[in-house]
């Protein structure tokens, strides 16, 4: 839900979703928006880059809408937070 809320849908890009036996790594269209830090994000900052997809994701109990997307993926993995890498480019954003 986070990659599908936050994704960049003006490039000509999916979001695309690899199953290796060792790790998950989702890949998002876009760069983090309005060119705030890793480290804001991770820290549960946020700036809407869909506020129309967000609302109705928020509507039918998909997101709960507070920025927490990240700190639910690290406490998901909170025995193994070394394995949860996040990595941004200008034109993706990848967990894996």
């Amino acid at each position: 839900m986070n990659a599908i809320s936050h994704a960049d849908y003006s490039i000509r890009s999916s979001i695309k979703i690899e199953f290796f036996i060792e790790r998950l790594v989702i890949t998002a269209p876009g760069c983090i928006f309005g060119g705030m830090p890793i480290d804001d994000v991770i820290n549960g900052r946020q700036m809407i880059r869909n506020p129309k997809l967000r609302k109705i994701l928020h509507r039918f109990g998909l997101i709960e809408n507070y920025g927490i997307g990240i700190a639910r993926i690290l406490e998901a993995y909170s025995s193994k937070k070394e394995l949860v890498k996040f990595n941004a480019t200008n034109r993706f954003f990848e967990t894996c």
